[in-house]
């Protein structure tokens, strides 16, 4: 799970990782979400930066969602006002809460979930029932 706040930790598992990946937008009620494309442009852009703009194959919606993310770099809390989730917060009394969602690289943890738990990736790691199945194209469906 990727959030800003634990941005960096993401991005290293990532690049450490040597398998093919997809990042996926959570949105909101299957709609276009802008803090969910400018963290994924973020994911994208610290990726290539740190493994090289050679390393990974991008996609038109990746590549849109890095340039979304350099158009909002520099004011993070900007954008979250600027969101259409983050003007509802603002309406509900929850507008300080959005400096916090903008806040990077806070936490070094790497949430995942696997068989409806959520765990940091080393507590998986010690536990054997919890293990991640791999989905190969051809047994995906």
């Amino acid at each position: 799970m990727l959030g800003f706040v634990n941005m960096e930790r993401v991005v290293n598992y990532f690049n450490e990782l040597n398998e093919d990946f997809i990042i996926l937008c959570a949105g909101k009620s299957g709609e276009f979400s802008l803090e969910d494309t400018v963290c994924a442009g973020m994911l994208v852009s610290r990726l290539r930066k740190l493994g090289g703009k050679n390393k990974y194959k991008l996609t038109d919606s990746s590549r849109g969602a890095a340039k979304l993310y350099s158009a909002y770099k520099n004011d993070l809390n900007k954008m979250m006002n600027d969101s259409e989730h983050g003007q509802y917060l603002v309406s509900l009394g929850f507008g300080d809460d959005l400096a916090a969602c903008a806040e990077t690289d806070k936490y070094n943890i790497l949430p995942v979930l696997r068989n409806g738990v959520i765990k940091s990736i080393e507590a998986f790691a010690s536990d054997p029932k919890l293990t991640m199945k791999k989905v190969t194209q051809k047994n995906a469906g």
